[in-house]
């Protein structure tokens, strides 16, 4: 049987599109908006990385693709497929959803990295592709349609040969993402959290998840931890495989989180206050930009992390930058300071710890570590953002930059400090 989702319309990108405009702040700085044009109704849903060219799947504008950071972005399908929700990929194959009207679901494929595309939904009944993943040769898609009285149908169908032959599978609620892990693939819906080794079957795993209406999921293979994103609660985490699960919300508990990733040791959330990272699996978040934005998606290659906002286009930062803010103790400071640069003289790479007292006059420092060169030019800005108190480090990698005498300057609420370091190749 079909179920209609009413919980789950909370989770799908609203199709009126609402006539809004944000301010670039301050907190932005440390990110570059790339050079794609997003008018009004106009967002990335949903972005992946193929080797460092990062692909967008745009609501209003189609599948744009960029091989240069951002610099450049090509329409990939002219135009043809406008209505895309989401993107995904495997070694042969791009996939796109589309909001269609034909008796097939609009599943788009493309075995030329997106020069030609063929629909591959043959008779799945949906006009909405609102989710696709793939794992390996399979491929798994949450598909729905419109009803009376602001209801939907919504379904799971599963392919294991690339989109040729399509399978019902036993479970209808909308998929707002899926990850693998081991030989499972895991599902997030508005009904919580879902395994299933064969996509047929599938098992609710929800032990102390408080809130069930998930938003995004995102699998640490390396330390076995799960994290689903929430509507409005953050963060739950598990390790193993969703038999209990924990909050991990300190720093970003009430928020509504639209996209994690994991990155190395790393966990980054996107949320409607910007971007925000967790270097100790969850215990503790830290804002990181765009937090007058509501972000939707990520991709990141070997030098960049890609985000999609709102309406607001698609803005980058060195990843070094994101994953290169630790907080190193669970110890709060009772002073400002800064620490002199380990190693030093370095060659091309160093360490700068700092430390934020508990006395600073809020919850927060809005807190700036740049480097200068010689003649008092910055040259790099390490960090530039709203910090708690706490113990911090942070890695400059100054292989792009020549031998020489290098000062690096703390500025935070009523502290400022400047120390010398030294690069010698």
């Amino acid at each position: 049987m079909r179920r209609n989702n009413y919980k789950i319309l909370m989770l799908i990108p609203v199709l009126i599109i609402l006539n809004l405009s944000f301010l670039i702040q301050n907190s932005n700085s440390q990110w570059v908006q790339t050079n794609i044009e997003m008018t009004n109704g106009v967002y990335a849903g949903s972005m992946l990385n193929v080797g460092n060219n990062i692909y967008a799947g745009i609501w209003n504008k189609g599948v744009f693709y960029t091989s240069n950071n951002g610099i450049n972005w090509e329409d990939i399908t002219n135009n043809t497929y406008t209505s895309v929700f989401t993107i995904a990929g495997n070694k042969n194959y791009l996939f796109a959803g589309d909001y269609g009207s034909g008796a097939s679901a609009p599943i788009y494929r493309s075995s030329d990295f997106g020069q030609t595309w063929i629909n591959v939904g043959n008779n799945i009944p949906y006009p909405l592709v609102s989710k696709i993943f793939t794992k390996g040769d399979s491929v798994l898609v949450s598909v729905w349609e419109f009803k009376e009285n602001n209801l939907f149908e919504s379904a799971l169908y599963f392919s294991t040969d690339n989109g040729n032959i399509w399978n019902n599978s036993e479970i209808y609620n909308a998929v707002s993402g899926f990850v693998s892990a081991g030989t499972n693939v895991f599902a997030a819906t508005g009904y919580g959290v879902y395994i299933s080794s064969d996509y047929i079957n599938w098992i609710s795993v929800n032990n102390d998840l408080t809130d069930t209406l998930l938003t995004s999921i995102a699998s640490d293979e390396h330390n076995n931890i799960l994290y689903v994103g929430t509507l409005s609660h953050g963060v739950f985490s598990s390790t193993n495989n969703g038999s209990n699960w924990i909050p991990k919300n300190t720093g970003i508990a009430s928020y509504g989180i639209n996209s994690l990733r994991v990155q190395g040791n790393n966990i980054i959330a996107g949320t409607d206050h910007g971007v925000y990272v967790s270097s100790n699996f969850g215990s503790n978040w830290l804002s990181v930009g765009l937090s007058n934005m509501s972000v939707k998606s990520f991709a990141c290659n070997d030098d960049y992390i890609f985000a999609s906002t709102m309406y607001n286009s698609i803005w980058r930062r060195p990843i070094s930058e994101i994953i290169g803010i630790q907080n190193i103790s669970t110890e709060i400071p009772k002073e400002f300071m800064l620490f002199q640069n380990y190693p030093n003289p370095f060659n091309p790479a160093t360490t700068i710890k700092f430390q934020i007292p508990s006395e600073v006059k809020s919850k927060t420092s809005d807190v700036k570590l740049i480097v200068y060169n010689i003649l008092g030019s910055e040259v790099a800005t390490l960090v530039y953002e709203q910090l708690a108190p706490g113990n911090y480090s942070i890695n400059w990698n100054a292989s792009a930059f020549p031998s020489g005498v290098y000062f690096y300057k703390l500025t935070t609420d009523g502290f400022i400090e400047t120390k010398k370091m030294m690069m010698i190749k």
